[in-house]
């Protein structure tokens, strides 16, 4: 399986009736939540990051060199800038943790039960992938806002939430799509085995969620694509080497 052939089936698959309902409700809930967020503090988020961005060193030094008249309007503009490009991150955050959740189980039941029946359940909870789901979302948010610095940065606004997603969505799909099949362990080593493929599929899925409209069903694709690639590498090799 390869990752490319995971993202095919990936646009096949998300219309299963049991898969598409994931599609409709959890990016809307999503925009729900983060549009009344947004609707009551947008606007002083951004005033904060102005009046922050005006008495910080680097805009001082951006005065003296270009001029106030020049550079006098770019702490607004960058404070808004950010302020919106936030939004889609988190919007797209808070539903991969729902389809993590909720959506998963459902997506890996039917996949393995439509193409992979001959893989074998070790029986595991839901516990460890609703484990991991936190710890790395958790990781995620703190990652985020660390780096948010970076983003007043031209071309970061971009690169820096791929990034990060990417590295999210390999930690968290991977792991809900192996969960029934494979120990912890195995999991880990599978996960550092193929980290090059896991690590381009999440940059891939990432990198499309930003164009019009595709937000809102990427992370849902993002999960398939990975539950693909991961049951399809398990039927090529299975548990080979991941004991060690």
């Amino acid at each position: 399986m390869t990752i490319w052939k995971a993202i095919r089936s990936s646009f096949v698959d998300i219309f299963e009736p049991k898969i598409l309902i994931f599609v409709i409700l959890t990016p809307i809930f999503s925009l729900l939540v983060w549009g009344l967020v947004f609707f009551f503090f947008a606007w002083q988020w951004a005033m904060g990051l102005s009046d922050w961005l005006i008495h910080s060193t680097a805009f001082q030094w951006i005065v003296q060199t270009m001029g106030m008249e020049v550079a006098g309007y770019l702490p607004q503009v960058l404070a808004v800038l950010a302020i919106v490009l936030l939004f889609l991150p988190l919007t797209y955050f808070s539903t991969v943790i729902l389809i993590s959740i909720f959506g998963m189980p459902i997506i890996v039941r039917v996949l393995k039960n439509k193409y992979y029946g001959e893989l074998q359940l070790v029986g595991a909870s839901g516990l460890g992938s609703i484990g991991n789901t936190i710890v790395h979302s958790l990781l995620f948010l703190l990652l985020f806002f660390v780096t948010l610095p970076l983003w007043l940065l031209p071309g970061m606004q971009i690169f820096v939430p791929i990034l990060l997603t990417a590295a999210y969505n390999r930690r968290i799909f991977s792991y809900d799509s192996l969960g029934d099949f494979l120990s912890h362990k195995e999991i880990k080593n599978f996960q550092k085995k193929y980290r090059s493929d896991l690590l381009l599929l999440g940059i891939f899925i990432a990198t499309l969620a930003y164009l019009p409209l595709a937000s809102f069903i990427m992370p849902i694709m993002g999960a398939i694509a990975y539950t693909h690639y991961c049951l399809g590498q398990l039927v090529i090799k299975p548990t080979d080497g991941l004991n060690q």
